[in-house]
């Protein structure tokens, strides 16, 4: 379950720095995800009001970096598929 924020409310975010078998490092939200998500493997990205924000930063360092399915489904879903996604809709 999602958890809802205010508009000025802010989260902490992370990143994998192991990639997934798909190549993918996962964006983790300090607020949404399992506590399993935060291992020393994590590397701390910064507060941020939307994962898209810190998915942008993460892709600086790591240029595969989707946000993890807990924290938002939407970005751990490849680019084109949302697309496609939306041309169906």
């Amino acid at each position: 379950m999602a958890v809802q924020r205010g508009n000025n409310d802010m989260s902490s975010y992370f990143v994998a720095r192991r990639a997934q078998p798909d190549g993918i490092h996962a964006v983790h939200d300090r607020s949404r995800c399992p506590p399993e998500c935060f291992t020393a493997a994590t590397e701390y990205l910064g507060e941020f009001r939307e994962t898209t924000q810190a998915v942008t930063v993460a892709r600086l360092r790591y240029a595969h970096a989707r946000g993890c399915t807990c924290c938002d489904p939407v970005f751990a879903t490849p680019p084109e598929r949302v697309q496609l996604a939306l041309l169906r809709s």
